[in-house]
């Protein structure tokens, strides 16, 4: 299995036969939609959430040798009534999971809108945690910030056990969150103890993920930076 970063929470994998692209926004140099018309691998899309910045429908109508296999959250097809599903999509709510042989796609929890995903494929295990977060921001009151503690501390405790020793972990490092911005990754990485984190959502803000390579190194996790990463072996 290979992993490259294509922008923001955007990546795409290469397995045996698959070329998988997660949370597709748009494109960070090559264009995507190209290579996608010209592999010979099976194509997957899966969009976890339906926000702008991890859900682009444009994706839908990119053209490939094979027909494309979608796997969206749920919530997509809520906020996009007007989408048209032609049985290409799997839609998924948390604790449900797509398989078809050769990509297993398990729904995890999140604390914003739609899924976390926990993806199988080549032996591999890889995490993408959506907008799944502890999201402390400096403009809400101490009582939102602590219910949202909560709330992320309950979700990471139910999908501990499914995600633990994720081969990698791709999780936001987001600059808006400050000082906090490596609480989520280092609680995350206490707990479900990735081989390799790599950051995300960072809004090209990529040096304010300093803080948090800092943390999961010291929980003996390896950080590897997502600007200029291209298909390192997993």
């Amino acid at each position: 299995m290979k992993l490259s970063y294509i922008y923001h929470s955007g990546f795409l994998v290469e397995a045996d036969g698959a070329l998988i692209i997660i949370d597709y926004w748009k494109d960070g140099g090559e264009s995507v939609a190209d290579l996608v018309a010209e592999t010979d691998a099976q194509v997957y899309v899966l969009a976890s959430h339906a926000h702008a910045d991890h859900f682009n429908p444009e994706t839908l109508f990119w053209k490939s040798r094979r027909p494309i296999r979608y796997v969206f959250s749920a919530d997509i097809r809520r906020r996009n009534k007007p989408l048209r599903d032609d049985g290409r999509i799997a839609w998924l709510h948390r604790g449900e999971v797509f398989s078809d042989g050769g990509l297993v796609v398990e729904a995890h929890g999140s604390t914003d809108v739609g899924v976390s995903w926990l993806i199988g494929a080549d032996g591999r295990r890889l995490f993408h945690a959506g907008d799944f977060n502890d999201w402390q921001h400096s403009e809400a009151t101490e009582e939102d910030n602590k219910r949202m503690h909560s709330y992320f501390e309950a979700e990471l405790r139910k999908m501990s056990a499914a995600v633990s020793g994720a081969d990698v972990a791709l999780f936001p490092a987001d600059p808006h969150l400050g000082s906090h911005i490596a609480d989520g990754p280092a609680a995350f990485c206490q707990e479900a103890r990735p081989k390799v984190f790599v950051p995300m959502h960072c809004w090209e803000d990529y040096g304010a993920a300093g803080a948090v390579a800092r943390a999961v190194e010291e929980l003996g996790v390896r950080f590897v930076p997502c600007r200029g990463l291209r298909r390192m072996e997993v």
